[in-house]
């Protein structure tokens, strides 16, 4: 950003919103930078809405799956999953989940530790997914995966990343997909 600024582009830099609160106070603050204090108002009211469904959504299931995040699939022998701190895990508590990462950020799993933790669902980002061509076959095949339920049980789904690391307007919309993924 500073070196932006030094060529003479303005540049302004908004406070981060790392919670849903502060990403409501973002979305406030834009509003009224661009005079569209009414649309701020209507795109928290329609997050706030969102958000009650897929609360509502969430208090019919009984139980809270244990849920794995992969964001990068396998690479040396190590998933890169997304922990107990973070966005995603917020979003994850929200859905009814229950974090199977036994970490707290990001962090390389190896096979051993997947298999260990027996998650009911596997919740695989864009990126990895996609680098296997798509294949749930081939993924269930994964040192690992493989001796999960969720693997048995076929509980594995295709998300996308960049809905699981930020909260925006469409949090809502996103905690109500990954309820549906998970508790089906």
């Amino acid at each position: 950003m500073p070196q932006v600024a030094k060529v003479g582009i303005p540049v302004k830099v908004y406070p981060s919103a790392v919670t849903l609160d502060s990403t409501k106070i973002l979305i406030r603050i834009l509003g009224k930078e661009y005079r569209e204090d009414s649309a701020a108002d209507r795109i928290i009211k329609d997050l706030d809405t969102d958000l009650a469904r897929a609360d509502s959504v969430v208090k019919k299931y009984p139980t809270k799956p244990k849920v794995l995040i992969i964001h990068f699939g396998q690479q040396r022998n190590q998933y890169f999953v997304m922990g107990t701190k973070g966005t995603a895990d917020a979003m994850l508590k929200m859905a009814g989940g229950i974090n199977a990462a036994d970490t707290s950020s990001f962090r390389d799993l190896s096979a051993e530790v997947i298999a260990r933790e027996q998650p009911d669902v596997i919740l695989a980002t864009d990126f990895g997914w996609d680098r296997l061509g798509g294949d749930i076959e081939k993924f269930k095949e994964l040192p690992g995966i493989a001796l999960t339920p969720a693997a048995k049980n076929g509980k594995i789904f295709r998300v996308e990343e960049h809905d699981l690391v930020y909260f925006g307007p469409r949090t809502g919309e996103n905690v109500l997909l990954m309820a549906e993924l998970i508790h089906k």
